[in-house]
């Protein structure tokens, strides 16, 4: 796959299948959480939203195996619980793709069951699949075509400090990046001579961006 071609796709299962072996799994399950996170309202119960957050901090390196397994275990009975009421109920399924979305996303890091997990997202929208969100979310987590470390200009304390402050103030429940932050984040790099192009015209692009976002993950020396 060219560059052009990756960033031209909306067929997420195939940008999936084609990235995969090129990413690593704090990029893959960051990029799940944030496709779980846009049916968060359809999450009705806790332990589904909680097996998310888990997720996250899994990925960052704030939880271990023994603390997902105990959510993925607790997501997994209140999916049930969720599945039979809604039954009985004659409701729509969409609470139950939703929790299954979360657990593939979680206790799955290879190409079917994230293709699995971004089509449940999309029928528990409504939307279609392969998701075209999904593969703006991928992108934006996912950058084959950058160096993993190239030297980069402006890495300041200043810069840093904005840095870790759009990583960590994001807009819940979206989980989104703030735009405004990741704005004047990128200022500060040109104003510190950063003069990478792609990566300051990923700062200030429209995303969405979410955590684990490729260019923040650059400048905050993550990748």
């Amino acid at each position: 796959m060219t560059e052009a071609e990756w960033q031209a796709s909306e067929d997420t299962d195939e940008l999936i299948a084609w990235v995969l072996p090129r990413a690593g799994q704090h990029e893959m399950a960051l990029f799940a959480a944030a496709c779980c996170r846009r049916c968060w309202g359809l999450l009705a119960a806790k332990e589904s939203r909680d097996a998310v957050q888990v997720a996250e901090r899994f990925a960052d390196g704030g939880a271990d195996h023994w603390q997902c397994g105990e959510a993925v275990s607790a997501a997994r009975k209140a999916a049930e619980a969720v599945s039979l009421r809604v039954a009985r109920r004659k409701l729509t399924p969409a609470h139950q793709a939703a929790a299954d979305a979360v657990l593939a996303g979680m206790n799955h890091i290879n190409p079917a069951s994230l293709q699995l997990m971004s089509r449940d997202v999309s029928v528990a929208l409504g939307e279609p699949s392969p998701n075209a969100h999904h593969a703006r979310l991928l992108r934006d987590v996912c950058d084959p075509f950058t160096p993993d470390a190239p030297a980069l200009a402006g890495r300041s304390g200043l810069v840093t400090g904005l840095a870790r402050a759009a990583y960590r103030e994001r807009l819940l429940p979206s989980g989104h990046l703030d735009p405004a932050r990741l704005a004047v984040l990128s200022d500060a790099l040109e104003d510190a001579d950063c003069t990478d192009a792609g990566l300051l015209g990923h700062l200030r692009g429209p995303g969405p961006h979410v955590r684990g976002c490729w260019a923040l993950d650059l400048v905050l020396g993550q990748r």
